[in-house]
């Protein structure tokens, strides 16, 4: 049902993008309307077409999604340095990835 929402909504959102387009609001102020609507529609008609895939993305990869784009929004300038931080700690993370201990498929003891 979800999907089915998601899809309903992003069509929507872009036939309402299309309409305000064409017949431009009275009020200048909602100009920047048509563009919301159409952009809002085209992300949750991706969202529409990846939604088994984001059902196997973990919790906790969309909540530092969710993070990231909240520190985007609020301050722009911090984005470089943070990736510059991101980018020093990649290696670090890999090592550790790489050289976690490993279960055996018919074991439940951990490996050494």
């Amino acid at each position: 049902m979800r999907r089915h929402l998601l899809g309903l909504f992003g069509a929507v959102l872009l036939l309402a993008g299309a309409v305000l387009w064409f017949l431009p609001p009275a009020a200048p102020d909602l100009e920047y309307l048509y563009g919301s609507c159409i952009k809002a529609g085209t992300v949750l008609l991706i969202a529409w077409l990846a939604y088994p895939q984001l059902q196997q993305v973990p919790g906790w990869a969309l909540a530092v999604l969710l993070v990231g784009i909240v520190i985007t929004a609020a301050w722009p300038r911090a984005v470089p340095a943070l990736l510059s931080y991101a980018l020093l700690l990649l290696p670090v993370l890999l090592v550790i990835w790489l050289l976690r201990p490993r279960r055996t498929p018919g074991s439940s003891r951990l490996q050494r």
